[in-house]
């Protein structure tokens, strides 16, 4: 409506960009130390992540050990020859599979959790 008005607050914009290098210059040091800060807290949970990781493998490790414990009662309590699957022939012995000894599943446990980025990768982002 007041062309003199947008005229004069451009005038002052650029006084403001001409008289205030310096507050330009807080700006981007702002921004730099928000950046950093943001690169320290992906850092932190980068660093979180292998710990989980670690605890993940460590758990697995143990798990393992104990399904060979496992194994190896098993083998105690039904003879170390027994089937898992008794053979075409065997079928009609007096065989009780591990469904009605009440063992199912399988004693084999995957952990597998990617992380998108790994620390190396992180850094060379920063």
């Amino acid at each position: 409506h007041y062309p003199e008005l947008q005229i004069v607050f451009v005038y002052l914009k650029n006084v403001k960009k001409l008289k205030f290098p310096e507050m330009r210059k807080e700006r981007e040091r702002k921004r730099r130390e928000v950046q950093r800060q943001q690169n320290i807290t992906a850092q932190n949970l980068l660093d979180k992540v292998e710990k989980v990781l670690q605890k993940y493998s460590q758990l697995k490790t143990r798990l393992e050990k104990l399904f060979k414990s496992a194994d190896k009662i098993l083998d105690e309590i039904l003879g170390p020859s027994s089937p898992v699957r008794p053979s075409e022939t065997e079928e009609n012995n007096n065989w009780m599979s591990t469904e009605q000894l009440g063992i199912t599943g399988t004693y084999e446990l995957e952990i597998e959790v990617t992380p998108h980025l790994t620390g190396d990768e992180a850094h060379k982002k920063s």
